[in-house]
């Protein structure tokens, strides 16, 4: 009885410390600490995730089992990472900006743009490209068919102008550059 129940203990404390370990990584890499190592964070997140979701069941299973449970100690810190990790992820998506007001994306050879416009005056842009992706995110004003972003530069790189221009299906972003049939959002229905 008292190895189950230590065994059952081991279990649930290799799930907190994989939880906290992938939490962090995912902190790494949705806040865009160590930009350079990203890759390997994800990879590491990937791995940890599954270790986790391993450790996780075979506690809960040998709980179960056993009707014995973890200490307050160890189930609770799982839970609020849990409960964190969703935060976050939610909040870096735009799940409390309310509802999308324009969904548009950027396609170009190598690399891909999405917009995201809320109801409540933010916005997200994913830029996407072959080994990786980054989010920026701020909040903007919508005057007819002028979009002004507050902050400038919208993008890490300026690729994006301050002040953008709705007209139909495409929203276009770069007015030094009067290539108008290449440098546009296009509007997703």
């Amino acid at each position: 009885m008292i190895s189950d129940n230590k065994h059952i203990q081991t279990c649930w404390t290799k799930t907190l410390i994989l939880a906290i370990i992938a939490f962090c990584l995912f902190l790494i890499i949705s806040l865009d600490f160590a930009t350079t190592y990203q890759s390997i964070a994800a990879f590491l997140l990937l791995a940890s995730s599954i270790l986790f979701t391993k450790y996780i069941f075979t506690a809960i299973s040998e709980s179960l089992n056993n009707k014995q449970w973890p200490t307050y100690t160890r189930i609770i810190p799982v839970i609020i990472i849990f409960l964190l990790g969703t935060l976050l992820y939610g909040y870096r998506n735009g799940l409390f900006y309310g509802n999308k007001v324009v969904d548009a994306t950027f396609l170009d050879e190598q690399s891909r743009m999405d917009m995201h416009l809320y109801t409540d005056g933010h916005y997200i842009i994913t830029a996407t490209w072959m080994l990786g992706s980054e989010t920026f995110s701020g909040t903007y004003k919508r005057t007819g068919s002028t979009i002004i972003f507050n902050k400038y530069p919208v993008t890490d790189n300026g690729f994006i102008d301050q002040v953008i221009t709705i007209n139909g299906s495409r929203i276009y972003f770069l007015k030094s550059n009067p290539d108008t049939s290449f440098y546009h959002f296009t509007i997703n229905k």
